[in-house]
């Protein structure tokens, strides 16, 4: 690769992933303030409720956190071995999930008035299944796009490392801390659209993902940073 192209491989890779981490971060807010205030990306929250509720011997409410955990899940299911199948063709197996994801959410914000919550909250945990394993490394790095907790841990700890003389952390301490800031401001995108679109919000966060498509690295896996160039 030329000098003028310097770098560009590692922009992509950077571009794509911020990009689908706001579009993590606005479907998690459009879900909370659209459709029960509940966190349908993250399922810590449902384990715990749906815990609390079997406690409670409320085992109907318990049961609709159920539904959302398990279409989770389904959805880390189907986006894992279509994936295999997909690669085993030898096609790009990031960019098509992707692509499945986009028109999920597309379809998803037309039908949502007609749905109830219960079964809108199953549906993006099955998209957020999707999301999260259709692109979650740059090489050994690993993140999330669905939620920002880990990605907060390793930007601390690669930071940490810094500060402690490991300069190779630099970079990795900057790629993590932006997908933090994504996480953020893709939830403030949809805290401010969702009043004025309503279930249309997903719209705009279907073309975060299609944009993240056209962004990221032809690449599939994305190599490690280091042989990127």
């Amino acid at each position: 690769m030329s000098s003028d192209g310097c770098g560009s491989q590692r922009a992509s890779a950077v571009m794509a992933s911020t990009l689908i981490t706001a579009a993590g971060g606005a479907l998690d807010a459009w879900v909370y303030l659209a459709h029960g205030h509940v966190f349908a990306n993250a399922q810590t929250g449902n384990v715990a409720l749906m815990m609390v509720a079997t406690a409670d011997g409320n085992f109907a409410q318990a049961g609709s956190h159920l539904t959302s955990l398990a279409a989770f899940v389904a959805g880390l299911f189907v986006s894992r071995q279509t994936g295999r199948l997909l690669k085993h063709a030898k096609l790009n197996s990031r960019d098509i999930r992707l692509g499945v994801e986009c028109v999920l959410l597309t379809a998803l914000g037309f039908a949502a008035d007609a749905l109830s919550d219960h079964t809108v909250i199953a549906c993006v945990g099955f998209i957020a299944g999707l999301q999260i394993t259709s692109l979650s490394h740059i090489g050994q790095w690993s993140f999330n796009s669905g939620m920002t907790t880990g990605n907060l841990r390793g930007a601390v700890s690669a930071l940490s490392k810094v500060l402690a003389g490991e300069q190779e952390e630099r970079a990795h301490a900057r790629v993590l801390g932006a997908l933090c800031a994504a996480f953020g401001l893709g939830a403030l995108m949809a805290a401010w659209l969702t009043p004025r679109l309503g279930n249309l919000t997903l719209l705009p966060v279907a073309a975060l993902v299609a944009v993240t498509i056209a962004a990221a690295p032809r690449l599939d896996p994305i190599p490690d940073w280091q042989n990127l160039r």
